[in-house]
């Protein structure tokens, strides 16, 4: 008799979680809205926290800030942005690896400069600003593009709360036909702020074929702002004295 009392308990308990479900917006419904808010944004900035656990001895974590503006131009939409990054790569040994990177682009050239641990130093790459929106030439940086969720079967599970303000939360696995040479399984869970579809909070669970324990990739979007004046200094960059410069923009000799 417990047994079946127990039974019966999971059956109303799971068909009553179905029921709350059914009662959310589709995950369709939600990424839609992600995307035209995204679309819509004259200028977007947050922080980031990016936590990576590569290996049971390796962690990498990286602070970052980004930034975007958009503005039209004689018809034509100009998207400046700019991405200040920090990476730490820590080992059981205690040795902590650090490298610094910074992609500004005022619309014209976009601009890469790296800072490699050792003796490899600074490198600036130089580039002509592309057509691609920046949400595709960034994917994950920039919470808006379709390419963050395409392949994964995502579904609206439920809701959530962070720092008190309610998400919708969406959960799947990928399409098989779209695993990486390598990959057994990848799964997302994505939190969306309900107030105007910002996405505030992704992780990205993915299992080689040959590793016991999967890698799990954590990114949050702190102090986001949307619409709010930006410094113009942050689109201006001037390589480094000392930094050697590759430069894309010229004719190959």
């Amino acid at each position: 008799m417990k047994a079946r009392t127990f039974v019966l308990t999971i059956l109303l308990l799971a068909a009553a979680t179905c029921a709350y479900a059914a009662d959310l917006p589709t995950a369709e419904e939600i990424l839609a809205k992600v995307t035209a808010a995204w679309g819509a944004m004259k200028s977007y900035e947050a922080d980031q926290q990016v936590g990576v656990v590569l290996q049971p001895n390796m962690t990498v974590t990286t602070t970052a800030n980004t930034v975007m503006e958009r503005s039209e131009k004689d018809g034509k939409t100009v998207e400046k942005f700019s991405i200040a990054e920090e990476s730490v790569r820590r080992a059981t040994d205690g040795k902590d690896e650090v490298s610094e990177s910074r992609i500004v682009s005022d619309g014209t050239f976009r601009w890469r400069e790296r800072r490699f641990p050792g003796d490899i130093g600074l490198r600036v790459w130089k580039d002509n600003a592309e057509n691609t929106p920046i949400g595709l030439q960034f994917n994950g940086l920039f919470p808006g593009s379709a390419l963050d969720w395409k392949d994964y079967h995502l579904k609206t599970v439920g809701e959530d709360t962070i720092d008190g303000q309610k998400m919708y939360v969406l959960e799947g696995t990928i399409d098989p036909t779209a695993l990486v040479k390598g990959l057994k399984e990848s799964k997302m869970k994505v939190w969306v702020r309900q107030a105007d579809f910002i996405i505030r909070k992704r992780v990205l669970t993915m299992q080689g074929a040959d590793e016991d324990k999967p890698m799990v990739f954590t990114m949050e979007f702190l102090n986001v702002k949307v619409n709010e004046k930006v410094d113009p200094a942050l689109f201006v960059y001037t390589p480094p004295e000392g930094a050697k410069i590759i430069d894309h923009t010229q004719p190959a000799k």
